[in-house]
């Protein structure tokens, strides 16, 4: 996966526009904007990823941009940029999640997984979800999912209530997550990944074991999904959760990210400038 240096870290973004380019039409100055400033998930130089959002200031394409809708606050639509656009996209687009299906979400307190226990139940999906001790709590009152599993104190494959799930969604990294989602899955069920490659990225390379999807996910920019997604926080329909705002400092920024590789965060970290 190449990554031209220098490299600015960074992907989620919200804030207003200062200038256009040339022959942007649906963007002016001093709109409030959010977005992903990322590629086309195919990892290569030219559609790969861009990131760059640690600034104050930020140069980024008109297309990946959505304008922020009234009722969701800039930390709230930086926080569900990311994290629900590659939400939506592993649920609606490779699992294609519908009404009445029963989908086992791994990691259901992070800033992707809090996001797709809502999504789902609001499709109407049954919902079983993964969680530690510590986080129980958390994930019963933020999003509340039919059934929480926790992985400290049982192993989610073993758990007769996910038997023969429609899908499995691992939204966090677990040591062989598609060996044991295999032993959970219905014959015609779909996995997708965003914290492993353990399964590989062929979506089709388990069809012959009777899994028509099972592949790893790098999410696309879509500004579509991003609207959607906003609208629902400014609807009250989608609760995002913020971990902690941290100030725009070198020590606000290495301890937001240190928070974020302790594996401690419930919801997202935002960086304020």
């Amino acid at each position: 996966w190449a990554l031209p240096l220098p490299f600015t870290m960074g992907y989620d973004i919200a804030g207003i526009v200062v200038s256009v380019g040339e022959g942007v039409e649906n963007l002016k100055e001093g709109d409030a904007v959010f977005g992903v400033n990322w590629g086309d998930g195919s990892h290569n130089v030219d559609g790969g990823p861009v990131g760059g959002t640690f600034k104050e200031y930020v140069t980024v394409k008109a297309s990946v941009l959505s304008k922020r809708p009234d009722g969701c606050p800039p930390d709230k639509a930086a926080a569900v940029a990311l994290g629900g656009t590659t939400a939506y996209q592993a649920l609606f687009e490779c699992l294609q999640l519908k009404k009445d299906d029963r989908v086992l979400i791994l990691g259901a307190s992070g800033a992707v997984g809090q996001l797709a226990v809502q999504l789902a139940k609001e499709a109407g999906a049954w919902v079983a979800a993964t969680c530690s001790s510590r986080t129980v709590d958390f994930v019963k009152t933020t999003c509340a999912p039919d059934l929480i599993i926790n992985y400290r104190e049982q192993k989610w494959w073993e758990v007769p209530e996910v038997k023969d799930v429609d899908a499995v969604f691992a939204s966090v990294a677990e040591e062989t997550p598609w060996t044991h989602a295999k032993k959970v899955l219905k014959q015609g069920g779909r996995y997708c990944s965003i914290a492993d490659q353990e399964c590989g990225f062929d979506p089709t390379g388990h069809a012959e074991e009777g899994y028509p999807f099972a592949s790893f996910l790098c999410l696309s920019s879509n500004t579509q999904q991003q609207d959607k997604l906003a609208q629902h926080v400014a609807d009250g329909k989608l609760n995002v959760v913020v971990d902690k705002v941290w100030p725009f400092t070198e020590e606000g920024v290495r301890e937001a990210l240190a928070k974020q590789n302790s594996g401690t965060s419930m919801g997202k970290n935002v960086i304020k400038f």
